[in-house]
């Protein structure tokens, strides 16, 4: 039924053996889930941070394409301050002056 002595007594030894084990080491299994637990939760945030990172740095590349415009724009601005035509460009736009032999007219609203 059970089958032989021999057999009924190294099933015994090899469960008395699994059970002394597991009541020796259940800490490192613990511990080993752990250490999975916190490693996972730790690739987790640092994804996180990489992806606000990399945000971050996508904003900053904009920005400073912005701020090369303005800087080419004034660059130009003061390359060109000695021509007469972007003086009196200037003149009008910023002041409001107009040329000789022009007619001014004023919108009120």
């Amino acid at each position: 039924m059970g089958g032989t002595i021999s057999q009924i007594h190294s099933k015994s030894v090899r469960s008395s053996i699994m059970r002394k084990l597991f009541v020796h080491s259940w800490w490192a299994v613990v511990f080993s889930t752990l250490c999975i637990a916190f490693y996972f939760q730790a690739a987790h945030s640092r994804s996180t941070v990489l992806f606000d990172l990399s945000s971050r740095m996508q904003d900053m590349e904009q920005e400073k394409l912005i701020v090369a415009q303005e800087q080419d724009e004034l660059n130009l601005r003061l390359q060109s301050e000695s021509d007469p035509a972007w003086i009196e460009m200037t003149l009008m736009k910023e002041l409001g002056v107009v040329p000789e032999g022009w007619t001014k007219v004023h919108f009120q609203k």
